[in-house]
């Protein structure tokens, strides 16, 4: 069933109301202009008591021409009443035409029944409306509390970020320190190696040099007995090979010395510059395991049988695959 059409009713009854008002704004504006001309009137009857002195016949046909605008007026007033009634009564005519037609449209309809439903509506609606904001203001405090929790999670994502940078600088400076130390270490592994190849090969000139003066020696020695007539087996004996321990450690010092060589660029043997770091210190560093280890294992002497290379242990511990400086917690080890 619409509910369109008594508000037509409601819109007519708007209307007449404002043609009523309006009809008497006109009447009261009709009243004031007539109490004006009156006040007018009554002015200018004591000017003329004051001024008796002017013309009779002009003050006369100013008070005709006031009569004649009071009467012009009167006339203008009723014609307008005249209008405004005409109005009302078309209006109320039509207000029952159509109350008429509502009523042949529709014989069953309930003006009460119409306003009980139209009230349901407004108050499902009310409802509805009610709902709607509180779920915008649980939405808003969501929102809030989202916001709070995004910029704490901001927060301390820059603390972490500053945390990280200051760390990320400490252990640059300290990767840094480590190697500058790194490479005073190449630095002075190079020059030990050096000085100890320079040290080997005058050792061994100085004992090519002693071993002819010793055959002379040991031959003169063998004349001087052989002329006094003394014979003896130690002196007749061939000189006695050297011992298993002591070819064995020869045998090492020139494997280690071919190590040196090798490891060592020839212009830093030859060159009398100051060395440069090696390309590759892990040959020459021994960890800080192996040095404990060793400083730990009792001293052996070179006659032991069961000595071995530094060279082989080394190797062994696997140190040109990772030198572990004893690098800490934040420390880099290569």
């Amino acid at each position: 069933m619409k509910v369109v059409h008594p508000y037509l009713r409601v819109l007519w009854l708007v209307k007449f109301g404002y043609n009523l008002l309006k009809l008497i704004a006109v009447t009261m504006h009709s009243l004031l202009l007539y109490s004006i001309l009156k006040n007018s009137i009554f002015c200018f009857q004591g000017v003329l008591g004051v001024g008796a002195a002017m013309d009779a016949g002009r003050l006369e046909h100013q008070v005709a021409s006031v009569e004649r605008g009071i009467a012009f007026l009167k006339q203008e007033h009723l014609a307008m009443l005249t209008e405004l009634q005409l109005e009302i009564t078309h209006l109320k005519r039509r207000c029952q035409e159509l109350s008429c037609e509502l009523d042949s449209r529709f014989p069953d309809r309930n003006t009460a029944e119409e306003e009980a439903e139209l009230a349901v509506r407004c108050t499902v609606a009310e409802r509805l409306l009610e709902d709607q904001h509180c779920v915008m203001v649980t939405a808003q405090k969501e929102l809030r509390a989202g916001r709070a929790r995004a910029s704490a999670l901001v927060g301390s994502i820059v603390e972490d970020e500053h945390r990280f940078l200051d760390e990320l600088k400490h252990r640059s400076h300290k990767i840094t320190l480590l190697s500058r130390e790194l490479q005073r270490q190449n630095i002075t592994t190079t020059t030990l190696c050096h000085e100890l190849h320079a040290a080997r090969f005058k050792l061994s000139q100085q004992r090519h040099r002693t071993e002819p003066g010793a055959e002379g020696q040991q031959e003169a020695e063998n004349t001087q007995g052989g002329d006094d007539g003394e014979s003896s087996d130690w002196f007749l004996s061939p000189p006695t090979p050297p011992s298993a321990p002591e070819a064995r450690q020869r045998r090492r010092l020139s494997l280690r010395e071919e190590r040196v060589r090798a490891c060592v660029p020839q212009e830093r043997v030859t060159s009398p510059q100051s060395p440069l770091p090696m390309p590759d210190p892990a040959l020459f560093l021994v960890p800080l395991r192996y040095r404990l280890l060793r400083l730990n294992q009792p001293i052996r002497t070179q006659d032991d049988d069961g000595l071995e290379d530094e060279w082989e242990d080394i190797e062994d511990c696997m140190v040109h695959r990772r030198v572990d400086m004893g690098a800490g917690e934040g420390e880099t080890a290569l």
